[in-house]
């Protein structure tokens, strides 16, 4: 049954981590298709003509139509779906779907090899910045262990402190606040508040200024939230 209004967009992988980055359901079922001889020629060459251009699958499941295909491959998470019909192989053209957006076009045959990497750059340039902008909303910084405590009393996420780097100072963060150290920044993490931030979990212990590290807890509440906490300049 058709759906009232646009649908959310839904997450698709990271086309160059996702094994498959196009998938191609063919166009019949256990009932046979009487447009189903064209189409299948038009999807067994694609198949070979786009081999060394993406990582393509042909779903080629008799026992399941069309539109069910469709569905448990946008379950998955492909990045981009080619839809091959009958009025299609007249129009020696194809229809390629996104995933993260469920945005559609008509590309003719002569262009897909051309087309289909370009789709998969801008894909992975949208979803670096969707998980970029996704770990900047969830990431707060505290000048102290109380505020560290707090940021984790509240909002949680992604937090950025000083670390003395001793062990000691690790394990009572996590018995007190349940919090580990994810990442410790290659470059030292000078930019927090110019080392001001240096003294936050380095307050366990009273200890000597440490780096920069960032904390989490699992199960953390990871969500687009208020403005980062930042410590007072």
């Amino acid at each position: 049954m058709p759906r009232n209004g646009p649908r959310a967009p839904r997450p698709a992988l990271s086309s160059r981590v996702e094994m498959t980055e196009l998938v191609i359901p063919e166009d019949t079922n256990i009932y046979g298709n009487v447009f189903g001889g064209r189409v299948m020629e038009l999807i067994d060459k694609l198949r070979v003509d786009l081999a060394g251009v993406c990582r393509l699958h042909v779903d080629d499941r008799p026992e399941h139509t069309p539109g069910w295909k469709y569905n448990e491959w946008e379950m998955r998470g492909v990045p981009l779906r080619m839809e091959v019909g009958p009025r299609d192989v007249a129009k020696q053209q194809v229809v390629l779907v996104r995933r993260h957006d469920r945005g559609k076009e008509f590309v003719p045959l002569g262009e897909l090899a051309t087309r289909i990497p370009v789709l998969l750059d801008e894909l992975q340039a949208v979803l670096f910045e969707r998980a970029r902008a996704f770990r900047e909303a969830n990431t707060r910084h505290a000048a102290t262990y109380d505020e560290f405590k707090e940021i984790f009393d509240g909002p949680r996420g992604f937090v950025v402190a000083g670390w003395d780097g001793e062990a000691e100072t690790e394990a009572r963060i996590k018995e007190e606040t349940k919090a580990t150290i994810r990442v410790i920044p290659l470059e030292g993490g000078d930019d927090v508040d110019g080392g001001a931030g240096r003294e936050a979990l380095c307050d366990v212990r009273r200890h000597r200024r440490g780096d920069v590290a960032t904390a989490a807890r699992q199960g953390s509440s990871l969500r687009p939230g208020p403005e980062p906490v930042h410590p007072a300049p």
